[in-house]
C-alpha cells in the first residue's frame, strides 16, 4: 500500500479579545436638596499590561485599542508545535464592583478544531466563568494561548497557507449577589481584607512596613486581626485557623508582598486544629512527634543582639558572697551537734516546718534542706534572711557550715562609714565608723551603697578600703579605692596609643557622684593604654564595657555593629534550632513560602540617654530596642535568604513583637498548648533580654536570653496561594492548596 505525505502549512492567525462594559443603569444626576457633596462613582473595566509568554513565535505584539476594551494580535504558526501566548490584565479602575454576565468563545469550524488548539483562563489555569466577580481595585489576569497541534495525521494538515479569525468576548456588568468569587480569590489575604472592610474582627495597618528586601514589591495594604475586648479576642481564635503542610498554624496578617504571614500552632492529627490535641514535648530534637517545639537552651545574646563585636563585662568588681537562696525545705533546728568520727553535723530537735510563707520563723535557724527528720550531713546551711513573704518564689538566705565549723569560725565583723582618711602608708581609716557582722548583712544591706567599708579591721584601719556599688541580698559590689583610675569623655590617638583627654574624673568621682557621660577608661591612673575601653552601662553593681582598638571610638563600633558585612560570624542557638526543623518538617513546601523579612530590631528606642550615647548618656539606663511598628529600621536585623547583611538559610524565622501588638487582647494572641509557659519572639526588648508571648497571651513580659521559653516558628505564605475548603475554625481550619 502506498502511503501518502502532505506537507503542513503556515497558519496565520488574527485574534480580536474583547472586553464588553455593559452595566445596569445607574443614576448619572442627583438631584439632592441642601449642599451635600456626593463623591461621583465611575465604571471602568478595562484591559491592561500585556505581556507575551516565554517560546511563544515571533509576532508583532498584541495591541489594547483606545478605548482599552479589545486586545489583537497576529501571528504565523509554521509547524506543528508551535504557539503563541500572552497575558493580560483585565483591571477594574472604578468604583462599582463588577462580574461577568456572559462569555462568547471562540468559533472553530470543523477543520480548524484538527489542527487548532485556542484557550482562554485565568493566569493560574481557573476556567473564566459567568457571575465571577471583579471587585474595584481588584484585577484578574486572563492568559490566551493558540497552538498549532502536534502529531497530526496528514489529512488533518491544512492543504494551503490559512488565515484564521476569532473573536472571544467577555462581558461585565455591575455585580449583584448572584456574584461568585474566582478560585484565586479564595486567598487568606482577602479573608484578612474582607473582614477589615466589612466591619469584623480585623483592621487596616497604617505604619510604617517593608516586608521585602526590594521595596517595588512592599506596595499591598496590610490587614491583621484586632479584637477591642476578650469576647473578640476569643472569636479571633476561631477564625485564623490554618492547615498548611500537614501542620496547624494562626493567620497573623497580611503581608505587603499581597501574601500572609503565619504562626505555627502544632501538629494536626485529622486535619483539624482543635484544643483537644494531644501535645507532646521534646526538649533536644524537632520533628513531627513534638506537637508544640519547645526548647531549654543557652546562647550568648551577643551572637543574637550584638553579634560578635559586644561584649558584656563585669568589669572590675568582686563581691563577698555569704548567702544563697534557696526555696522551702522542711526540716529546722535551732542547735547543731557535728561528729568528728562520721565528719557528719546533725540537727538537735529538728521540727518540720509545712507552711509556705512560714519563712520569718526560720531566720536564725539551721537546715539541711530536707523533708527527712533523721538526716545528717557534711555541710549546714545558718538561716540570715527572707524574701517577701507573700511570694511563694521568695528566698530564704543562708551561711553554709562545713567541716565541723561552727556559726563564730566563718562570722566577719565590718565597719562602714561616709568618708575616711588616707595614711600614707597603704592604710585608711574610716571616719564616724559603724559596724555590721555576716549575720546582720541581709538586715542592713540597703544602708551600704555609696558607703567605704573594712573588713576585720583594727581601730578602724584596712589596707583593703572598698566602695560600695550596689548591695544586694546574697552578696555587695565593691571597688577598691586602691584602683584610683581614670575616666573621660574623650580621647587622642597617636603612635598606637589611646590618651584619655585632660577633662578626666578619677573613680571616686565618677562612682560618688554618678557621673554619666565618662564613658571611656584604660583601667590605670595614668590615662594611656594600647586598648581603650567603653563603658556603656552600670548594672546590678557592675560595670559593663567594649574593648576599642586600632583607634576606634564608640561611633565606629556601633556603625559596625548595624552595618558591618561581618556581622554573622556564628549563627545563635535559636536560629539553628529553627532551620534544623525547617530541614524536617518543611523543606518539602519551600517553594511556596515567600521570602519575606523576620525583624530582628536592634534600633534604639531611648539612644539619646542611654549609656551608648557617648555625648551625656545616663549609663544606668537600660538600652531599650524597638518600635511598635512592622518598619525594621536596620538593613542588617531584616533576616532574609536574599539579605547579605542578615542572610538566612530558609525562608522561616519568629514572629516579632509588634505583629503579635497588634492583635490588642491577650485571648486573641493565646497559642494552643501555652497555658503554661511562653513562647519567644524574635524582638530584643533590652540588653540580653527578649520580648515573649506569655502563656495568658500577654506581651507585657520578657525573658533573659538563657531561659527557656516556646520557639514556634513563623513563615510568609505567596500571594498565589489560596485555599480550597475551610472558614477558619479550629473544627473547619482554610487548608490551603499546594497541589
Amino acid at each position: 500500500m502506498k502511503r501518502i505525505f502532505r506537507k503542513h502549512k503556515r497558519l496565520v492567525i488574527i485574534l480580536l479579545l474583547f472586553i464588553s462594559i455593559g452595566f445596569a443603569y445607574l443614576s448619572t444626576q442627583l438631584d439632592i436638596l441642601g449642599n451635600t457633596l456626593l463623591k461621583a462613582n465611575t465604571w471602568d473595566v478595562h484591559f491592561e499590561n500585556v505581556q507575551v509568554s516565554d517560546g511563544s513565535v515571533t509576532s508583532t505584539d498584541p495591541v489594547i485599542d483606545a478605548n482599552r476594551t479589545s486586545v489583537t494580535f497576529s501571528a504565523s504558526l509554521d509547524k506543528p508545535g508551535d504557539f503563541y501566548e500572552f497575558t493580560v490584565d483585565a483591571v477594574n479602575g472604578g468604583t462599582i464592583d463588577a462580574m461577568i454576565s456572559t462569555i462568547t468563545d471562540f468559533n472553530l469550524t470543523e477543520s480548524q478544531n484538527k489542527y487548532l488548539e485556542t484557550s482562554v483562563t485565568y493566569e493560574d489555569g481557573e476556567e473564566i466563568k459567568a457571575k465571577q466577580q471583579l471587585l474595584f481595585g481588584d484585577t484578574a489576569v486572563y492568559k490566551i494561548k493558540v497552538s498549532y497541534k502536534k502529531d497530526l495525521s496528514a489529512e488533518d494538515l491544512p492543504e494551503e497557507v490559512e488565515e484564521a479569525t476569532f473573536t472571544y468576548t467577555v462581558t461585565y456588568v455591575q455585580r449583584d449577589n448572584t456574584a461568585i468569587r474566582r478560585r484565586a480569590e479564595n486567598t487568606l489575604y482577602n479573608v484578612l481584607k474582607t473582614e477589615a472592610e466589612s466591619g469584623g474582627l480585623a483592621k487596616k495597618y497604617t505604619g510604617a512596613h517593608q516586608d521585602s528586601m526590594d521595596a517595588s514589591k512592599s506596595t499591598k495594604d496590610i490587614y491583621h486581626w484586632y479584637a477591642d475586648n476578650d469576647t473578640d479576642g476569643t472569636a479571633i481564635t476561631d477564625k485564623n485557623n490554618v492547615l498548611f503542610a500537614e501542620k496547624c498554624w494562626k493567620l497573623m496578617r497580611t503581608t505587603d508582598t499581597g501574601g500572609v504571614k503565619l504562626l505555627y500552632n502544632g501538629l494536626s492529627p485529622d486535619s483539624k486544629c482543635l484544643d483537644t490535641r494531644t501535645i507532646s514535648y521534646d526538649s533536644s530534637k524537632f520533628s513531627d512527634n513534638a506537637s508544640i517545639l519547645t526548647i531549654g537552651y543557652k546562647y550568648n545574646p551577643n551572637d543574637y543582639i550584638y553579634n560578635t563585636i559586644s561584649k558584656s563585662n563585669l568589669s572590675i568588681y568582686k563581691s563577698d558572697s555569704y548567702m544563697f537562696g534557696f526555696a522551702d525545705y522542711r526540716y529546722f533546728s535551732d542547735s547543731i551537734s557535728w561528729d568528728s568520727s562520721s565528719n557528719k553535723y546533725s540537727l538537735i530537735n529538728s521540727s518540720s516546718m509545712n507552711t509556705t510563707f512560714d519563712r520569718a520563723n526560720r531566720v536564725n535557724m539551721y537546715t539541711f534542706g530536707s523533708d527527712n527528720s533523721s538526716t545528717t550531713s557534711n555541710t549546714v546551711k545558718y538561716i540570715t534572711g527572707y524574701g517577701s513573704d507573700n511570694d511563694q518564689l521568695a528566698f530564704l538566705y543562708y551561711i553554709e557550715l562545713s567541716n565541723g565549723q561552727l556559726l563564730n569560725d566563718v562570722v566577719d565583723v565590718y565597719t562602714y562609714g561616709d568618708s575616711f582618711v588616707n595614711n600614707g602608708d597603704g592604710t585608711y581609716t574610716i571616719n564616724s565608723p559603724s559596724t555590721f557582722t555576716t549575720l546582720d548583712y541581709f538586715s542592713i544591706r540597703s544602708n551600704l551603697n555609696g558607703k567605704f567599708v573594712c573588713k576585720n579591721v583594727t581601730n578602724n584601719t584596712c589596707s583593703l578600703l572598698m566602695y560600695v556599688s550596689g548591695a544586694y541580698p546574697t552578696s555587695f559590689f565593691y571597688y577598691d579605692v586602691n584602683n584610683n583610675y581614670k575616666f573621660a569623655n574623650s580621647f587622642s590617638y597617636e603612635n598606637n596609643k589611646y590618651t584619655l583627654s585632660d577633662n578626666s574624673i578619677t573613680s571616686l568621682d565618677f562612682f560618688d557622684n554618678n557621673i554619666s557621660n565618662y564613658h571611656y577608661t584604660c583601667w590605670n591612673d595614668s590615662g594611656e593604654c594600647s586598648k581603650i575601653s567603653y563603658i556603656y552601662k552600670y548594672y546590678n553593681g557592675a560595670l559593663r564595657y567594649i574593648e576599642l582598638s586600632n583607634g576606634k571610638n564608640i561611633e565606629n563600633v556601633l556603625d559596625e555593629m548595624l552595618y558591618s558585612n561581618e556581622l554573622l560570624t556564628a549563627d545563635s542557638n535559636i536560629k539553628t534550632i529553627v532551620e534544623t526543623w525547617y530541614e524536617n518538617n518543611l523543606s518539602d513546601y519551600g517553594e511556596f513560602l515567600d521570602d519575606v523579612i523576620f525583624c530582628n530590631d536592634r534600633s534604639q528606642s531611648n539612644f539619646s540617654n542611654n549609656g551608648w550615647n557617648p555625648n551625656g548618656g545616663i549609663i544606668s539606663q537600660e538600652i531599650s530596642f524597638g518600635n511598635d511598628n512592622l518598619y525594621c529600621t536596620n538593613v542588617s536585623d531584616r533576616y532574609s535568604v536574599s539579605n547579605n547583611l542578615a542572610h538566612i538559610k530558609y525562608k522561616v524565622g519568629l514572629i516579632t513583637y509588634p505583629e503579635m501588638l497588634l492583635l490588642n487582647n491577650n485571648n486573641a494572641r493565646k497559642l494552643f498548648g501555652s497555658s503554661n509557659t511562653s513562647s519567644w519572639t524574635m524582638s530584643p526588648q533590652k540588653e540580653e533580654f527578649m520580648h515573649i508571648i506569655s502563656g495568658n497571651g500577654g506581651l507585657n513580659s520578657y525573658l533573659n536570653t538563657k531561659s527557656t521559653a516556646y520557639v514556634r516558628p513563623a513563615i510568609g505564605l505567596k500571594n498565589n496561594l489560596y485555599y480550597s475548603s475551610g472558614n477558619g475554625s479550629k473544627e473547619n481550619p482554610y487548608i490551603i492548596d499546594t497541589n
